[in-house]
């Protein structure tokens, strides 16, 4: 997907899966309208084959997914999702997305975490999705082993009394 924008998915379904693309250019919060929906579904304990009538009484729980994408650029609203106080957080699935690890793009990531409590700004679904797209995502720029944004942050950012900012570099010569 070579360009996405602000609120692009309008999409409302028990299952949610974004997963296995290659995302270019991206602005705004893309998931923003993103609407996990639980529907009715029959209750298998109580279906009764030789009867016609269907019985409605189980309420299936709602899924998201957000697993091997590469992501050409990242910043913290791509991760905006509302949607994820609909979904139980056994169901989130975060892992193994790729980003450019750059420390402009992550430092406000790396600053929401250490410092946002769940459920002041954003739902307690909303922050487990930022956790756990900060804990298992990889640099793509990793050149042996992949790097984890994880340790790409400890290597590049560093917390002070302003909050997390990015460490200066020797310049090389």
């Amino acid at each position: 997907v070579a360009n996405i924008e602000n609120d692009a998915f309008q999409i409302s379904a028990r299952e949610l899966d974004l997963s296995n693309n290659i995302f270019g250019s991206i602005s705004g919060c893309p998931m923003l309208s993103l609407s996990p929906t639980p529907e009715c579904i029959p209750d298998s304990a109580q279906y009764d084959y030789e009867d016609s009538s269907t019985q409605y009484r189980v309420v299936a729980d709602t899924t998201f997914r957000l697993e091997n994408n590469e992501f050409g650029q990242f910043n913290l609203p791509i991760l905006k999702f509302p949607g994820s106080e609909k979904v139980p957080l056994g169901s989130l699935r975060i892992n193994s997305n790729k980003i450019d690890c750059d420390c402009s793009s992550v430092v406000d990531l790396v600053e929401f975490l250490d410092y946002e409590q769940p459920g002041t700004e954003t739902n307690l679904g909303e922050f487990v999705l930022k956790n756990e797209f900060f804990t298992s995502s990889v640099c793509k720029e990793a050149s042996t082993a992949d790097k984890t944004l994880m340790e790409f942050s400890r290597e590049n950012i560093e917390h002070t009394e302003k909050g997390a900012v990015c460490k200066k570099r020797p310049n090389k010569k």
